[in-house]
């Protein structure tokens, strides 16, 4: 549409037109970023639970082989 509206020299229509497009596509990204941020805060929940299981299993070991 905005095209269009600037082909035929219609300016006032054109940058009513491309507002609308701006503020969709700003509410898009918005949508994009918390969607990486929820992704990235899984990531790192998931990785510190890998951590935690890590060093349970590595303070089993020491005390299994500081008992043994």
């Amino acid at each position: 549409m905005y095209n269009a509206y600037l082909l035929n020299n219609d300016y006032k229509n054109a940058a009513t037109t491309f507002k609308k497009y701006d503020s969709i596509r700003d509410m898009l990204n918005i949508e994009e970023k918390a969607v990486n941020v929820e992704r990235i805060k899984a990531q790192h929940e998931y990785e510190l639970k890998q951590k935690l299981t890590a060093l349970k299993q590595e303070k089993e070991i020491w005390f299994i082989l500081l008992y043994w």
